[in-house]
């Protein structure tokens, strides 16, 4: 008899979870997307103030969705609402929330994903939660979804038009392969005017040295030595950088330049950078 009962709550049991099992993926599929546009919503209440315009959360869910599939989640809805605007609109050639630098570049080489790029590099939102190739894609969601909308819009889409782009007119992109191709070249990285750090601004320059350290966690301290011409004729400043090692104090010297597209996220030899 004992073992009779013990059957029956076995099947019991089985039929609750498997009936609970049912109803909650009944919700999830029928929530997913308005708890998608909820989030998208509060993100927007939480960063300007105000709720968006339906086809405004329609146009967040897609980059949500692209983005969701590049990083594999790691950037909230909070954090693609804050980052994004200024993106677009430095994309799209607009004066609005993207800073004097971006703006600068776009109208310098016309190059919308530069631009992008550049207000990647100096979003708080994204800051150091993105690779460098990351970054790029999210560059050109913004130049995609300006030139072509959204509509059946994936990353591998993204991806598949962004290689064409890169085949077709490689000079959209040189600033970033430069980049790559000067991260690429560790001995001699930042210690010679031919090879220096980059910086898309003198704010940016400090940033970049405030974020220095020893291997062991180390203070690093600077001087600025002063500004003298570049190899490519363009303006490079110098910086003296003092730390203390095991075997003594020690003093190198770094060449920044302060007036590209992008930032250098790497350390000269002997240090360390935290992005």
């Amino acid at each position: 008899m004992r073992r009779k009962y013990c059957i029956i709550a076995g099947i019991l049991l089985a039929v609750t979870a498997g009936l609970c099992a049912y109803f909650m993926s009944g919700r999830t599929a029928g929530t997913g997307r308005a708890g998608l546009r909820a989030e998208i919503s509060q993100a927007f209440e939480s960063r300007y103030k105000f709720l968006p315009e339906d086809a405004t959360i329609d146009l967040f869910a897609a980059v949500l969705g692209v983005m969701g599939e590049i990083t594999g989640g790691r950037l909230s809805a909070y954090e693609i609402v804050s980052s994004f605007i200024p993106v677009y609109d430095a994309a799209s050639g607009r004066n609005i929330e993207y800073n004097r630098l971006a703006s600068t570049t776009f109208m310098m080489d016309k190059s919308p994903v530069r631009a992008a790029y550049s207000v990647i590099e100096d979003s708080r939102a994204v800051r150091g939660k993105l690779s460098a190739e990351e970054k790029l894609l999210y560059a050109y969601l913004a130049v995609y979804i300006y030139e072509n909308g959204t509509d059946n819009l994936t990353a591998d889409v993204l991806k598949a038009a962004m290689k064409s782009e890169r085949e077709r007119s490689p000079e959209k992109f040189a600033f970033y392969d430069r980049e790559r191709r000067l991260d690429s070249v560790s001995a001699d990285f930042g210690v010679t005017r031919e090879n220096p750090v980059r910086a898309a601004s003198i704010g940016h320059s400090y940033r970049y040295i405030s974020r220095l350290s020893t291997p062991s966690g180390g203070r690093v301290s600077y001087k600025r030595i002063g500004s003298m011409e570049g190899t490519d004729g363009g303006i490079i400043d110098a910086y003296t950088l003092t730390f203390t090692e095991d075997s003594g104090d020690k003093s190198i010297t770094i060449f920044i330049d302060p007036y590209c597209a992008e930032n250098s996220h790497k350390a000269p030899e002997d240090l360390k950078y935290s992005d």
